[in-house]
């Protein structure tokens, strides 16, 4: 039985399965999208066990849940600006994919959570105008990224730096907006770092081509100061939940660093974790954070539900609403969501005619695998 095991441990990444290696997909970033979505359940994960986490503690996990919070969102939504560079929005496409699944998980956690029929116009008005209730606000927030990138996008035509200028204008010009409704604070705020995904995608050729030992400097001393400026900002960190509008950073410039520069090392942190997967040959590692990257929204919209059903304290409860999340979420789409489109699309946004499930593609070492396998290619 050992030997006709062998094979399994000779196999390498090729790569990862549907929508197929032709389909132009970045695996790091896929990898990157999945690492960002375990931070993001780990979160979650942290105040399911604490209900008054983020009220200054000493406990470990108050600690971790604030370093998280610095920088997963943006890590995010800096990735999402980054997969739409030189690509078209379509508007139609967009509200399907982003704001159908934003309504649809509202009116599911009102079902689940508040079945009072007497309240749910209050309930989707709340989490629409004040987003209360809108446990989906990035979903909202990103499709609004989408609509400023047409202008952007626009502006693009008629001169070389037309899309660096309309990201910059644009910026400040909804910061302007004195508005804390319709989630136009989230926008004021992550609207930076999607440009920033954006104009990275757009640049990444030159930034490919700088001299290596400055990438990897950069790499390298972007955990390092990190992590020193979030001890040493610790103890004036505040509302790393909240959006934070650039006229409440102008009041109070030290915000930019709280807010937007241990963000930025966060996003390169994470690039350094990746590059350091890849150094190491590591492709298993990278393979299986891109498989999950796949799915980030399939896990996004049901992790926030299905946490609710974790047990235990402390500990055991950051476990077990991790392992339900994570499980739970990945079996709810690719045994039911994502094969029937009447469930796909109003839920994930998406009919998924390819088929419900992603497979890890591993193309084996010549002679690694026995003939009866390589007669049924699928079987992996």
């Amino acid at each position: 039985m050992r030997r006709d095991l062998d094979w399994l441990s000779r196999l390498r990444v090729k790569a990862i399965g549907l929508p197929g290696a032709g389909s132009g997909r970045d695996l790091g970033i896929d990898a990157l999208k999945g690492f960002a979505i375990l931070l993001v359940v780990l979160g979650h994960c942290f105040e399911i066990a604490d209900p008054g986490l983020f009220v200054p503690n000493a406990s470990f996990r108050h600690h971790l849940a604030t370093f998280i919070y610095t920088f997963h969102m943006p890590l995010f939504i800096f990735l999402a600006g980054y997969v739409m560079s030189g690509k078209t929005v379509r508007v139609g496409r967009s509200f399907v994919r982003l704001i159908v699944p934003f309504f649809t998980w509202m009116l599911v956690r009102f079902f689940i959570f508040v079945p009072n029929y007497g309240e749910i116009s209050r309930y989707v008005g709340g989490g629409v105008w004040r987003m209360d209730n809108a446990a989906l606000w990035f979903l909202w927030t990103l499709f609004f990224c989408y609509l400023l990138l047409i202008a952007v996008q626009y502006g693009g035509k008629f001169w070389k730096y037309g899309e660096e200028l309309g990201f910059l204008v644009l910026f400040v010009l909804v910061n302007l907006i004195p508005a804390t409704t319709l989630g136009i604070p989230q926008v004021q705020y992550y609207f930076a770092f999607f440009s920033l995904g954006y104009l990275a995608a757009k640049y990444k050729d030159e930034i490919a081509g700088l001299n290596p030992a400055v990438k990897t400097t950069i790499l390298a001393a972007s955990p390092v100061l990190l992590l020193v400026l979030f001890f040493a900002s610790y103890y004036s960190l505040r509302y790393v939940m909240a959006p934070l509008p650039l006229r409440e950073i102008l009041k109070a410039p030290g915000l930019f660093v709280e807010r937007f520069v241990l963000a930025i090392l966060g996003i390169l942190t994470a690039y350094a974790l990746l590059a350091a997967v890849k150094a190491l040959g590591a492709r298993r590692v990278e393979a299986s954070f891109g498989w999950l990257g796949l799915a980030t929204l399939d896990i996004y919209v049901s992790h926030g539900i299905l946490i609710q059903w974790s047990f235990g304290q402390g500990w055991a409860r950051v476990a077990s609403a991790f392992l339900i999340a994570m499980i739970g979420g990945l079996a709810l789409t690719y045994l039911l969501l994502r094969n029937w489109r009447v469930l796909s699309i109003p839920f994930l946004g998406k009919s998924y005619k390819d088929g419900p499930r992603y497979r890890l593609q591993l193309l084996p070492e010549r002679g690694a695998v026995p003939r009866s396998i390589q007669r049924d290619p699928d079987v992996l």
